[in-house]
Formats: structure tokens, C-alpha cells, sequence
């Protein structure tokens, strides 16, 4: 688990939640983390369409049957996860044991390239998410037009909840901060306050916090 991810999940946790957090590459390569750069980059691009969509969808299965199967759980499962993570959480969304899933920047999910054969079917799908979906900006190399397909692609499917975020939330350095308390938002400690330029356009956030 890298070290922004790792900071997310201990921040989560630290409002009181069971956090689970599964390994993607756990058929290539052991518990490290990929670094941050070149090679760790193209391991990662290699390895995300080598493994298959379904041994995806099984790694959420058994995080969330496991979360389940805890004394301390109260049946409520929610799903979160940036990047490739955000893509993830939207598919671990598809079970319906799921109640609710923030998905930032989900990768590829616009263009349909998951897994082996870069053939998924998650926006296909997107009746079976039965909880509540937020999906926040698609990943920053794509475009405005490519999160609008994909807003639209949704509301087609019937599932009419979609989120954008400021572009800040993908700096490294602000990550923990704004990914939590967007989320947080989400589930009701946190009113978030936008801050707008003189043409509408969002630059940032403020936030309140109602606990």
C-alpha cells in the first residue's frame, strides 16, 4: 500500500470505520507498494490489464465478506478508492451488499479497458449498483468531454449520481485532506462549502465540520 493511500485509509479509519484494504497486484508481486515512478508506473500499466475483471470483482467479494463476518460490523459496507482504486470501488459498488461507494478519478472507466482483454463492462452495469454512488472526476488526463460521457453514460443507465471535484484533489500533497472530507461529507459529518471565480467556475473548497 503506498504511502497516500495508506494515510487515506488510517484517516478513515480514524473516524471510527473498519477499513479493508486489499492488495491489486497480489498475483504479480508481494505486499510492497510500487514506487512512484518509471518502472513502478509501467509495472502497475501492465499489470492492470494482465490481470482478469472477474479475479478483480472476487478480491471485492471476499474484503467485503470479510468486513461481514466481523463482530464489530454493523452491515453497512461502503466503498472508496482513487485512481485505479476509484474504478474498483465502483465495480466492489456492483455488490449489492454494498450501500454506498465515492469513486475519485476512476481510471478507464470512461473507455472501457479494465482488465484482460480491455473489454469491462462496469458502465454497462451501472443498474446493478443498488446503494448510492458518487463518482468524483475522472482521472486528470482525461478530458472534460471524455467525464461527460461517462456522466451521461449513467443517467442512461439509471443511476443518476454524479460528483465533480476540484482538480486539487489528485495533488499528492493535499490528497489525505480533501479525499477525506469530501467523503466524510458524504456521510454526514462534514458540509462542504464551494468557492466559486466570478465565472461559476469551482476553485475550491471549505469545509465545516458538524461534529
Amino acid at each position: 500500500m503506498t504511502g497516500p493511500v495508506a494515510r487515506f485509509a488510517k484517516q478513515i479509519a480514524g473516524q471510527g470505520y473498519i477499513v479493508a484494504a486489499p492488495s491489486s497486484y497480489h498475483e504479480f508481486t508481494g505486499p510492497e507498494p510500487l514506487e512512484y515512478d518509471g518502472p513502478g508506473t509501467d509495472k502497475g500499466n501492465d499489470w492492470k490489464v494482465a490481470k482478469k475483471l472477474a479475479a478483480y470483482d472476487e478480491d471485492a467479494e471476499l474484503s467485503v465478506s470479510l468486513l461481514l463476518s466481523l463482530e464489530t460490523c454493523n452491515g453497512r459496507i461502503g466503498a472508496t478508492g482513487m485512481c485505479l482504486g476509484g474504478h474498483l470501488a465502483y465495480r466492489c459498488a456492483l455488490d449489492k451488499r454494498v450501500s454506498a461507494a465515492v469513486c475519485y478519478f476512476a481510471t478507464d472507466i470512461h473507455s472501457q479497458t479494465l482488465g484482460a482483454g480491455k473489454n469491462d463492462d462496469s458502465l454497462a452495469r451501472a443498474k446493478d449498483i443498488k446503494g448510492e454512488l458518487v463518482m468524483v472526476r475522472v482521472e486528470p488526463q482525461v478530458t472534460t468531454c471524455s467525464f461527460t460521457d461517462t456522466q451521461l453514460d449513467l443517467r442512461q443507465e439509471g443511476q443518476p449520481c454524479t460528483t465533480r471535484g476540484p482538480r486539487s484533489y489528485s495533488q499528492d500533497s493535499a490528497r489525505g485532506r480533501h479525499l477525506l472530507q469530501l467523503l466524510r461529507s458524504r456521510l454526514g459529518t462534514t458540509r462542504l462549502h464551494p468557492r466559486r471565480d466570478e465565472q461559476g467556475t469551482l476553485r475550491s473548497w471549505t469545509y465545516q465540520d458538524l461534529l
